[in-house]
């Protein structure tokens, strides 16, 4: 808990918020933390996407021309 925005440095609530509150706020860290791991995969997935589309392109004549022009 030490950099939850609601707890002080001992770990103890700062301030007499109630419950509710630090309830809430715990979970508004929570889903920060996922929303982080998701923008994680969802980047390393488009740079998976742009991987196998190049090597596509690589086995396909047609597509010679969308490398030249993504690597540029």
């Amino acid at each position: 808990m030490s950099k939850h925005p609601l707890y002080n440095q001992t770990g103890f609530q700062k301030d007499n918020k109630s419950h509710v509150l630090y309830a809430l706020a715990n979970k508004q860290m929570e889903l920060k933390l996922i929303q982080d791991e998701y923008e994680l995969k969802i980047s390393k997935i488009k740079s998976d996407l742009t991987a196998l589309e190049t090597t596509i392109c690589l086995f396909d004549c047609d597509c010679s021309e969308t490398i030249n022009l993504k690597w540029v």
